[in-house]
């Protein structure tokens, strides 16, 4: 399904979109039209860029349940971190004082942005699949 027909369904933009083959079609490339939701703001931890983006899709969760089951198309949540800033960032030593008081110290050379999770998915009506919030 074409971007822009994407769009209408979810009476929403994509930050970026790509069409099957653009670029090359024997074997097309890219394989398949995707419909992008992205956060590029630099200096965020994964867990906030994750949150904005989550917080951008939650309301289109029905929209594309309904479009999974009465469609040929697929939903996907793909998290790809790009740590090649031209201009690279400052190594942060801080300590960090986790919920329960636990305190943690980053090592030196390991990335302040790294290190993250997601709260369970909770299930959802439709066929038992995971939700998100």
């Amino acid at each position: 399904m074409p971007a822009a027909d994407i769009s209408g369904v979810f009476a929403s933009e994509p930050d970026r979109f790509t069409v099957r083959a653009s670029r090359r079609s024997e074997p097309p490339i890219p394989i398949q039209h995707s419909w992008q939701v992205r956060c590029d703001e630099p200096g965020l931890t994964i867990d906030e860029q994750i949150e904005r983006v989550l917080g951008r899709v939650r309301p289109l969760v029905e929209p594309i349940v309904t479009l999974v089951e009465t469609t040929d198309v697929t939903a996907r949540l793909q998290i790809v971190r790009d740590f090649n800033a031209r201009d690279g960032e400052d190594e942060v030593l801080d300590e960090i004082v986790t919920p329960d008081g636990e305190i943690l110290t980053k090592l030196p050379g390991q990335h302040q942005l790294l290190g993250w999770g997601l709260e369970p998915a909770v299930p959802g009506p439709h066929r038992g699949e995971p939700r998100l919030r």
